[in-house]
């Protein structure tokens, strides 16, 4: 089958999708790869506007060298392609989406803004400084802008751990109406996204969003409804992050231990031809969660009952487990008789044909030493080297059952008469002979 052919522009509308879904902190790596895939800096060239868009979508905090605050590289304050402004240093400057660095930093108002809209947006970016160093623990950025006659705040807070394998940010953006159109209880809506990426020894990803909504109540005093306004946002996302957290738990506490537990089941049922087919849910929801580990692709299913059912074992299966039982029985048994049969004829040795009996010393006190005239203690009297207490024994020949009988008896003698004769407490050694 012939290759199939791609042209470049789908070529770079393909590079331009990978370079969107960069986790966080990690967009130099994505662009690389990329690059090197496409081997064209052409092409790459038709990636840049998907570098724009992506670092305005991740709310790119900026730092400007005029201030020592950031800004947001946002849609709120675009002026042109490339060149932003920040509406509390009333500064614009040109942005290089590559070295993520800002440049010709000039003086800049905003045009047609109104004077009571932005004292109201004044008064929002005092409450919202004042939440994110609470609440953000100065690693947040948040800014309100003026747009389409509303104000739209968006907030930003990352942490980038590349040396511990993860990287996270937290994106929240909120339209709040003008003071001057709104009185009483107002409805503001926004929207919070987490990304998460945790790459080490696999590759786990976490993104979330969800639309928030809060309520704040509008009065003619300024700087009280700014208070209300950042109360509700306040309220809406600690809400959402407190869900979150619980999701974790929940999924600690049961999806994952679930999920372990069915994988220990399958792996001892699967010698049993155990087949895994089917996990119900009871209340039909079920939510899933796709985790890559070593390429290898896991869905995670939260059930509250999980139905296992499982295959008999094969007839054919079953003849050969008795035909193995019944050979091993056997071999069980030619063991045991061959012990038997060796210890019989041991003891038929000793008892019918004795090879050993006690020598004269026993009686006539010719042992190896005496301990009347030789130190037992001393190991130059030790013949032999075996120590002192033991009997001294002879080969020989058997020549008549009745000679059998007395040589056996007198073996015998040795090991079990209570008061043995004073001639036989001599002492002797164990010395073998054939």
């Amino acid at each position: 089958m012939a290759e199939e052919f791609v042209s470049d522009a789908e070529k770079g509308k393909i590079a331009s999708e990978l370079i969107q879904e960069a986790p966080p902190g990690e967009f130099n790596e994505v662009w690389n790869d990329v690059r090197v895939l496409l081997n064209d800096d052409k092409l790459m060239g038709t990636c840049s506007r998907a570098a724009a868009q992506y670092h305005k979508d991740q709310l790119l905090p900026i730092a400007l060298e005029t201030d020592q605050s950031k800004t947001l590289l946002t849609n709120y304050n675009e002026i042109s392609e490339g060149r932003f402004f920040d509406p509390n240093t009333k500064t614009s400057f040109k942005f290089d989406f590559l070295s993520k660095t800002a440049s010709d930093i000039q003086p800049y108002e905003q045009p047609n803004v109104d004077e009571k809209l932005e004292n109201f947006r004044k008064a929002v970016q005092t409450e919202l400084n004042h939440y994110l160093q609470e609440h953000y623990h100065n690693i947040g950025t948040g800014v309100v802008f003026i747009f389409n006659g509303h104000l739209a705040i968006a907030i930003e807070s990352h942490i980038f751990q590349a040396k511990n394998y993860w990287n996270g940010r937290w994106r929240s953006q909120w339209e709040v109406p003008a003071l001057e159109k709104k009185q009483g209880n107002v409805q503001i809506n926004g929207i919070a996204r987490i990304n998460v990426h945790y790459y080490e020894d696999g590759n786990v990803q976490l993104s979330t969003k969800k639309n928030l909504a809060g309520e704040a109540k509008y009065s003619l005093n300024v700087a009280d409804t700014a208070k209300n306004v950042v109360n509700a946002i306040h309220e809406a996302e600690t809400s959402f992050e407190s869900a979150v957290l619980q999701n974790y738990t929940v999924m600690s506490d049961s999806t994952f231990k679930t999920l372990r537990r069915i994988a220990m089941d399958n792996v001892a049922k699967l010698l049993n031809n155990t087949d895994v087919s089917a996990i119900e849910d009871d209340n039909a929801t079920t939510s899933t969660t796709t985790t890559t580990i070593s390429t290898t692709t896991t869905t995670i299913l939260t059930s509250t009952s999980t139905v296992v059912t499982t295959t008999a074992i094969p007839e054919e299966d079953s003849h050969s487990l008795f035909f193995f039982c019944t050979i091993l029985f056997f071999v069980g048994i030619a063991v045991v008789a061959k012990i038997i049969y060796s210890n019989r004829n041991r003891y038929s040795v000793l008892n019918i044909n004795p090879n050993w009996r006690l020598s004269a010393s026993r009686t006539s006190g010719s042992g190896a030493f005496s301990s009347a005239h030789t130190d037992p203690f001393n190991p130059e009297n030790r013949p032999g080297g075996l120590g002192f207490g033991s009997a001294h024994y002879t080969a020989v020949t058997p020549s008549s059952g009745e000679h059998l009988a007395q040589a056996h008896e007198e073996w015998e003698r040795q090991f079990f008469d209570e008061q043995p004769a004073e001639q036989d407490r001599v002492s002797s050694r164990l010395e073998l002979r054939r």
